[in-house]
This record gives C-alpha cells, sequence and structure tokens, in this order.
C-alpha cells in the first residue's frame, strides 16, 4: 500500500507497480523537507499575524489562546487539531486516509469527485 500511497504522486507515468526501498527512502525524505518547509512557513505566518493583531488591534496573548481553543473545539474534541469529518471512498467504502487525496490508498479508486 505504501508503495502505491507514494509512487503516484511522486514518481509519475512510470509507475510499474512496487517501489524499492531507496526510492520509498528518498521519497520519505523529499517529503519530510517539503512537510519541514510548509511547517516553517506557517510558523512564520502565525508570528506575523499575532504581530499584527498586537499591534494594530491591540489583542492579547491570551485572546489569541481563547480563540485557538474555540476553533480547536468546534469539532466536538479539544486536541490541539481540526479535525474534519471522516471521508469514505464511494468505490471501496474505506476511510480516507489523507485530507485531499485525488485516489484511494486502498483501491485507487478516483476521489476527486467527492470534493474537499
Amino acid at each position: 500500500m505504501l508503495g502505491f500511497m507514494l509512487a503516484d504522486a511522486r514518481l509519475g507515468a512510470g509507475y510499474s507497480g512496487s517501489v524499492s526501498q531507496a526510492d520509498a527512502r528518498m521519497i520519505a525524505e523529499e517529503t519530510t523537507l517539503i512537510l519541514e518547509k510548509r511547517i516553517e512557513a506557517l510558523e512564520l505566518s502565525c508570528a506575523a499575524l499575532a504581530q499584527l493583531l498586537k499591534d494594530k488591534f491591540n489583542v492579547t496573548e491570551d485572546e489569541v489562546l481563547k480563540a485557538i481553543h474555540d476553533v480547536d473545539a468546534r469539532d466536538g474534541v479539544v486536541d490541539g487539531k481540526i479535525t474534519q469529518a471522516a471521508r469514505v471512498c464511494p468505490n471501496c467504502h474505506r476511510k480516507v486516509l489523507t485530507r485531499n487525496p485525488t485516489k484511494c490508498a486502498w483501491c485507487g479508486g478516483n476521489l476527486s469527485v467527492m470534493g474537499g
């Protein structure tokens, strides 16, 4: 299953149905770097927004923390993350494993018709 999930997105049309350990390692390392860069950009954006809120609107840190708590609680569970409703593949009826997939990791079925 891991090979299918990674190969489709990273190895292109030449996908043969399997991924070597070396290729899987390389893909994992590249993905990790991409995620690290995304986290760094999000941290910078959050810090800038917090600074703007403080400087322009006199929003306190406690007010920001309360807003974070309120947003976290919207899904009914305060767990430090935004949990989206579970999605199910219309083809194999298994739980979709990622937030914005185009193909089901289980059966390979098209998920773009499901929406976000």
